[in-house]
């Protein structure tokens, strides 16, 4: 039997961690122990490589998630801090002083305008604006002209109403201004920004109502609320949203009412921002409104606005 150098055998067999393995053969018998030079029966020197250290892997922390703020989830952006706005609810009551009223729609505007300056305060305080939302009970409550002066301290005044004519064709939305207050180029602005929202709301492809006589502009027409707005207003207009006695009322009034409340929102948040920051960019391409003059006709239909 072949003898082993500098090797003890009988020790290393008591230790497992030194031995690597034992052949056992007629001729002869090769053990490996650590880095040692081993003699075999075959006359070959081989070194056995040491055993690979016991690597412990590294820690992995778990980092637990973030926590969630509240008032994060969901937060409303507020671009619209600084912004004071008095929304006129016009005809918010039901009488014969010009208030519109369908009864085959059953469409009346002295709940229809209340809707809307709810919504339209709701969207826009969330923003950070502040609104101060006039609602008068009565025709004789409040001389138009007073109601104009109620402005007084905003930077904005919207008088909110809804159209009706007999004929029932007639369906549209427009924009109403008075020269008389002497800032016609700063409420033309505010009419039309809010105006290109409504359109485009209201009067789609989509809706089945779309193309251009949807969309009357914005009039010259003399009218007490917005003659009377003080000039430190930076600009006031009156809206008609839609026609509450025209084609598609019956069956969509409800949703428009929804829809042109939102789209007066949007109209005055975009007027506010691009007024605070005339170089930021609007989404939307808002129309350069020619000013329609007045007639015999829209004189006698807005008398009491």
């Amino acid at each position: 039997m072949n003898s082993f150098t500098n090797c003890d055998a009988a020790e290393m067999l008591k230790d497992p961690a030194r031995r690597k393995w034992i052949a056992l053969g007629s001729a002869f018998v090769v053990v490996a122990c650590k880095n040692k030079v081993i003699n075999s029966g075959s006359g070959i020197n081989q070194a056995e490589p040491a055993p690979a250290p016991n690597v412990v892997p590294p820690k992995t922390e778990v980092k637990a998630p973030a926590p969630v703020i509240k008032s994060e989830v969901g937060a409303v952006k507020q671009d619209l801090v600084g912004l004071k706005l008095t929304l006129d609810v016009g005809h918010a009551y039901k009488g014969t002083d010009g208030s519109a009223e369908d009864k085959t729609n059953g469409l009346h505007e002295h709940t229809l305008v209340r809707e809307q300056a709810k919504v339209i305060s709701e969207k826009l305080t969330s923003r950070g604006a502040t609104v101060n939302v006039k609602i008068y009970e009565s025709f004789n409550e409040t001389a138009l002209s007073d109601r104009g002066r109620a402005g007084a301290g905003s930077d904005a005044l919207v008088s909110l109403h809804l159209n009706a004519v007999s004929n029932r064709s007639v369906q549209a939305s427009l924009m109403l201004v008075d020269k008389r207050r002497g800032q016609m180029t700063a409420d033309k602005l505010l009419a039309g920004r809010i105006l290109d929202k409504m359109v485009a709301k209201l009067w789609t492809v989509e809706s089945g109502f779309s193309g251009p006589k949807f969309n009357q502009g914005i009039r010259d027409q003399k009218v007490r609320v917005l003659a009377s707005v003080p000039q430190s207003v930076t600009a006031c207009c009156l809206t008609e949203s839609f026609f509450i006695s025209g084609m598609g009322a019956g069956e969509n009034g409800k949703k428009w009412n929804t829809d042109s409340a939102e789209a007066i929102a949007e109209g005055i948040a975009g007027w506010h921002i691009e007024r605070a920051n005339p170089a930021a960019l609007l989404t939307g391409v808002f129309d350069d409104y020619e000013i329609t003059p007045s007639d015999a006709t829209d004189a006698k239909l807005y008398e009491n606005h």
